[in-house]
């Protein structure tokens, strides 16, 4: 039995994605009404009867709204005029990013070491192990580690 191929094709300017092997998203099939209909007939004041599934059949969908710049614009300032302390916000932001550009370039560093990555996995494969023996193998130690865990939700005030 031959195997069906798949074919992707990359979108380009007026062009829309698809896959033979995944059929496109909103055709219409059944009563199943696809975006654009329903937002043509709202824009014309009608509505959209779900127990019809015929009558605008060849009714053509209207084109994408462009993609507006300015109004993206426009909003993120509106949004950013709303948050009343945006320097701790700036630099708690930047403080994230750095922490996760150096967090990456330190897993490299540890990733080129030679011997280092398979250490740290048989470490953490032990400990796995050990965790489980430990709390997870007897009822009256998987009550312990409930009743720890708990303990540590009350603490940090976390329901």
């Amino acid at each position: 039995m031959m195997r069906p191929s798949t074919t992707i094709v990359f979108r380009t300017a007026g062009t829309s994605a698809r896959c033979s092997a995944v059929p496109a998203i909103g055709t219409r099939t059944g009563r199943t009404p696809t975006i654009h209909r329903v937002a043509a007939r709202a824009s014309k004041g009608g509505s959209y009867s779900s127990s019809s599934g015929d009558e605008d059949e060849n009714e053509e969908a209207p084109a994408a709204p462009a993609f507006d710049a300015e109004l993206l614009a426009l909003e993120a300032r509106a949004k950013w005029a709303e948050i009343s302390v945006s320097g701790p916000t700036i630099a708690a932001s930047a403080g994230a990013l750095a922490i996760v550009v150096l967090s990456v370039s330190f897993i490299g560093v540890v990733d080129n070491v030679p011997l280092l990555p398979k250490v740290l996995e048989v470490l953490g494969l032990g400990y796995g192990a050990f965790f489980a023996n430990k709390y997870l193998l007897f009822k009256d130690r998987r009550e312990v580690l409930a009743k720890d865990f708990q303990e540590a939700k009350d603490r940090l005030g976390i329901y």
